[in-house]
């Protein structure tokens, strides 16, 4: 369950970063810059945070009804990657970053999922490429029935 509430709280969290044109139904959201955490590190899933910030392009999809909402969240540009936990920590590394995140609610349950993928270098040329791959599914009493974490790094 830490883990659902840690994804579903950066989830939210890139959902908050801008408010979209129309406050209900829907909208689209053109961004340039994004700062985000993602609850996982090197060392695996809910080992620490992986805090980005990055410069380029993105858009974000937001979709309200009286039966549910959903959101999407697709990003791809240059940015800073550092991880708070793991055998990387504190380490700052520069390079390409791409996110997709997105969440979808019902009456009966709810699903938040993420894709990042990182490929960059720190100030000694030490590589990093990072994939990561969340998936959490969740029930209207917020009891998760689903989580898949994913992490690659090399």
């Amino acid at each position: 369950m830490r883990k659902f509430l840690a994804v579903g709280a950066s989830v939210l969290a890139l959902s908050l970063m801008s408010t979209p044109a129309q406050a209900a139904g829907w909208g689209a959201i053109h961004i340039t810059t994004v700062s985000a955490a993602i609850p996982v590190t090197c060392a695996g899933g809910s080992t620490g945070l992986t805090v980005y910030s990055a410069t380029g392009n993105g858009v974000q999809h937001l979709n309200a009804n009286s039966t549910g909402d959903w959101f999407t969240f697709t990003f791809e540009g240059q940015g800073t990657v550092l991880q708070t936990a793991g055998p990387l920590a504190g380490d700052a590394f520069q390079g390409h970053v791409v996110d997709w995140t997105g969440a979808a609610m019902n009456l009966q349950n709810g699903l938040f999922h993420t894709t990042f993928n990182f490929d960059g270098t720190d100030a000694a040329g030490q590589s990093l490429r990072m994939h990561v791959e969340a998936q959490f599914t969740v029930n209207t009493d917020g009891s998760p029935h689903l989580m898949r974490i994913d992490v690659s790094c090399s």
